[in-house]
């Protein structure tokens, strides 16, 4: 009797714990779905009114149409109701201070703008009035993307919060279980064990989440409680999923779109720079080439997620072939010369006389090597260098994934560059990272040459992962199989290496 009540108590004190933390995640779950993320679509609302005040008013100022003149006062009305919806959810003194930040600025941008549109002639405000006019509409827009970076960062806070509790209320489960099989074995088992697997399975899909794979479900029936919180996560996870995708989808939308005038951008200048329509001074020829270069860079960025949204959807199309990586790797370093050249940057490289040909798609496997050597280079100070080794490599036993023994090809770009902080060496091949640290100036790109280059080598058969320390340089490395396989590896089943 006496073990029975004990039983019974400690599996009152499991539950009880249970309980609260579950009560816990629950509350975490329901801020995340119904605060953070109806206010990051706020937020996202108010950017995009905002661009399209600042578009239509734009607009209308060189075609006179009225029709813009009312869009743009349309998007200034949205971005109010939006601002008006978004300020009760703000509660952080740094989120309501930008939310100030936002008003003011916008204020300013949104009166002399009136002022310009009331006027006929565009030069109608003052030179001081344009500057402060451009100064509070890239106040109002970095204000917005402030605001939306706090809110992430908190989702993602409040998601490794729900990952803790489970973690905590899963090892007291487990050190109570323990106790309980103490006294009787068999009880404490079947009752702690509807528990402990849910709890288990909500961690593990917790963490999924948490690196970014939306696409994951729970299927939890009972006990209640962890229903509940089992469909309150689906409902985040879709919501999230939904998010995703539509940025997914915007971004190849809109680079599709862009696409087609580019085009035609870039052949009539051309036209102009062959002199077409007759000859041209040297100040607008000047200018043209500078109108070449750019789209070349706008077209080239439109590429590159055109075929990252293809990779992503596995639509991309690989042309396979029994291939010398070497020709590959001096092609590469050729393209950096000149660049390598201007800064005093030393390249080195150690290639074995004899390599094994693999099996890739020539055009990709140069694409990632022009992307790593590209990196590498550009986050080299002056002075430094770059070494680029290849050779064979075998996994051991216990590395190796397949039953099958496989022969890999191995490449590493090392350069004694910058380095990369502990904390993004996980994150460092997602689409779109930005790495800000203060001290170290700030290097533009798109984001978009690692992901692609990771998105490449997992397509076929390989991984590719990056050492790193601040300060001492970076060192990355991706390995492809010399053999044919016979299906390449999902880009979405591993996320690093």
């Amino acid at each position: 009797m006496l073990g029975y009540l004990l039983v019974i108590l400690l599996l009152a004190i499991v539950i009880a714990n249970s309980l609260v933390n579950l009560g816990r995640m629950t509350r975490i779950t329901n801020v995340i779905i119904y605060a953070d993320q109806q206010a990051l679509a706020l937020e996202k609302q108010m950017s995009d009114s905002f661009s399209s005040v600042v578009r239509n008013a734009q607009k209308y100022q060189v075609t006179s149409d009225k029709a813009f003149l009312l869009l743009s006062q349309r998007s200034h009305a949205d971005f109010q109701e939006a601002f008006r919806q978004l300020l009760p959810k703000l509660s952080a003194d740094l989120e309501k201070g930008l939310a100030a930040r936002i008003q003011a600025s916008y204020l300013g941008y949104h009166t002399l703008l009136e002022k310009a549109l009331d006027s006929a002639d565009p030069d109608y405000l003052s030179a001081d009035e344009r500057e402060a006019k451009a100064r509070n509409a890239d106040d109002v827009t970095a204000a917005l993307d402030s605001i939306s970076a706090l809110r992430q960062r908190r989702i993602n806070e409040e998601t490794q919060d729900l990952r803790g509790v489970g973690s905590r209320a899963i090892l007291v489960v487990q050190i109570l279980v323990v106790v309980s099989l103490l006294a009787a074995a068999v009880i404490a088992f079947l009752v702690t064990r509807g528990i402990n697997a849910p709890l288990q399975k909500i961690t593990r899909m917790t963490a999924v989440v948490s690196v970014g794979d939306f696409g994951q479900h729970i299927a939890l029936d009972s006990p209640p409680e962890l229903a509940v919180l089992a469909r309150s996560f689906n409902h985040m996870s879709d919501k999230l999923k939904q998010l995703d995708e539509m940025k997914a989808g915007f971004i190849s939308h809109v680079s599709h779109e862009l696409r087609t005038p580019l085009a035609s951008i870039k052949e009539a200048n051309s036209l102009l720079l062959e002199e077409a329509k007759g000859p041209i001074p040297p100040d607008q020829r000047r200018f043209l080439v500078i109108i070449e270069q750019a789209a070349a860079k706008l077209m080239t960025l439109i590429n590159n997620l055109l075929d990252l949204s293809k990779m992503e959807a596995g639509m991309m199309e690989y042309s396979f072939s029994y291939a010398d990586i070497r020709p590959i790797l001096a092609h590469g370093l050729k393209g950096i010369e000149v660049l390598a050249e201007r800064k005093a940057v030393r390249l080195t490289s150690q290639l074995p006389k004899t390599l094994p040909k693999a099996w890739m798609d020539i055009n990709k496997m140069q694409q990632v090597v022009d992307n790593l050597l590209g990196n590498a280079i550009k986050y080299t100070p002056e002075g430094q260098k770059i070494e680029v080794l290849a050779d064979v490599h075998q996994p051991a036993p216990a590395e190796a994934k397949e039953k099958k023994t496989t022969t890999y090809l191995r490449v590493s770009i090392t350069d004694t560059g910058i380095g990369i902080p502990a904390e993004f060496q996980a994150r460092i091949f997602d689409k779109f990272l930005e790495i800000k640290r203060k001290g170290i100036p700030e290097v533009k790109g798109s984001g978009l040459g690692l992901s692609i280059a990771r998105n490449i080598v997992l397509a076929h058969g390989g991984r590719i992962w990056v050492k790193s320390a601040p300060g001492v340089g970076s060192t990355f490395t991706f390995v492809i199989p010399v053999e044919r396989r016979q299906k390449p590896r999902d880009s979405s089943a591993e996320r690093t290496p």
